[in-house]
């Protein structure tokens, strides 16, 4: 189930809280072809994708106050633009029924970046938030492609309306570059590494189990290995690391909630403290398994409340700044995280508690940490769920 479908309503009643390649045929990669995918740490940001979310729904299908969706959204998205490089290329996806102002709004907060609007009618596919969900970028035969998950098969407990949309806006967005994977996925639930001079990708349980339960409707037999077979063939025949053997929590039912893979065999890890929970033995596990694979792990210390509120400081987009060739991190900053309440853009010495914690776990990783406040949360996610970067 998605984070829109289990967290409707909140954006409104919690607001309180926190005041381009060749054309190319459609279809599935072929599996002779080359096939190439960059890990996100080797990124420059030279361009993101993000969609902005059609109105939230209360009870009884009933609309969330306008103003407050708008305000919102203004909020979620302005100070992660104004945080890219000032030369990053902004994809947007808007819904023909967005405000014009909101629109306007954000393009200003861009200033210099470049700016293109993508207009989705709502009558062929809704907007969702998470960017990062709509799929993954890859390359085939030197040419970029867009790798959206395979079609859901109507009759799986899954939300089909929103894979339905996804896959319209994407095709919307990337044209004819988009093509099909064999598998089920959400973006931020695969994670991408390298493991000598294969690629190395990291897929969540949920993930496998949809896809084994899709395949059983259309009448195909596919286990756990079956499944990372097929992962392993559209990502160019990458080493598939299948974290968990078990349905993941609905509260880390991604692993970008769970843990950022850094470059140099490091990994950061969210760890709860406190009494045992479901989610504590997760991340755990999670951890131990990276360890299991060579990974040195610096781990951030959360609460099962911050997991359970979706305040997670691994949820974070790092790159090589192209300008300076410096390794740079945007990170999450939740309410309670700052001294007071600062305006204009956070330093480090308006930081504590986690948030602080945050920024120097990924200064001793070796990275520029970019804090930004955080509001997607009030609706399930953080700034990578919302952020898809594309090169």
């Amino acid at each position: 189930m998605s984070r829109r479908a289990t967290r409707l309503f909140i954006a409104g009643a919690l607001w309180a809280i926190w005041i381009q390649g060749a054309p190319a045929a459609g279809g599935r990669p072929v599996g002779s072809a080359d096939v190439q995918v960059r890990p996100e740490y080797e990124r420059a940001l030279n361009r993101v994708y993000l969609s902005l979310p059609d109105e939230y729904r209360g009870p009884r299908d009933a609309a969330i106050d306008a103003h407050r969706h708008v305000q919102f959204v203004q909020q979620a998205y302005s100070e992660l633009i104004a945080s890219l490089p000032s030369y990053t290329n902004i994809d947007i996806a808007v819904s023909n029924r967005a405000e014009a102002a909101l629109v306007a709004t954000l393009r200003a907060v861009a200033g210099v970046r470049p700016f293109r609007v993508h207009v989705i009618d709502r009558l062929h596919a809704d907007l969702d938030m998470w960017a990062q969900d709509l799929g993954e970028r890859i390359s085939i035969d030197g040419e970029d492609r867009f790798l959206v998950p395979m079609p859901i098969d109507e009759r799986v407990a899954y939300n089909g309306e929103i894979s339905r949309s996804r896959q319209g806006v994407a095709k919307r967005v990337f044209e004819d570059r988009t093509v099909e994977a064999d598998f089920v996925f959400e973006g931020g639930n695969l994670a991408f590494d390298r493991a000598g001079d294969r690629p190395r990708v990291f897929i969540g349980y949920n993930d496998v189990q949809l896809t084994i339960e899709n395949y059983r409707r259309l009448g195909h037999a596919l286990d756990a290995d079956g499944v990372a077979r097929k992962v392993a063939a559209d990502f160019g025949g990458a080493e598939v690391v299948v974290m968990g053997r078990a349905q993941q929590s609905p509260f880390l039912f991604h692993l970008d909630q769970a843990f950022i893979l850094l470059g140099s065999d490091l990994a950061v890890v969210n760890r709860i403290v406190g009494p045992a929970s479901r989610e504590q033995q997760q991340l755990e596990m999670t951890r131990a398994r990276l360890k299991a694979l060579g990974y040195r792990t610096l781990a951030i210390d959360h609460t099962q409340a911050d997991v359970e509120n979706y305040q997670v400081s691994t949820n974070a987009v790092p790159f090589v700044d192209a300008e300076t060739g410096k390794k740079t991190i945007l990170f999450p900053v939740f309410p309670g995280e700052t001294k007071g309440t600062p305006q204009g853009r956070l330093t480090r010495e308006q930081l504590t508690g986690k948030a602080l914690a945050a920024y120097r776990t990924y200064e001793a990783a070796g990275y520029l940490p970019i804090p930004i406040r955080d509001f997607a949360h009030l609706v399930g996610g953080n700034t990578h769920c919302i952020t898809n970067v594309l090169n």
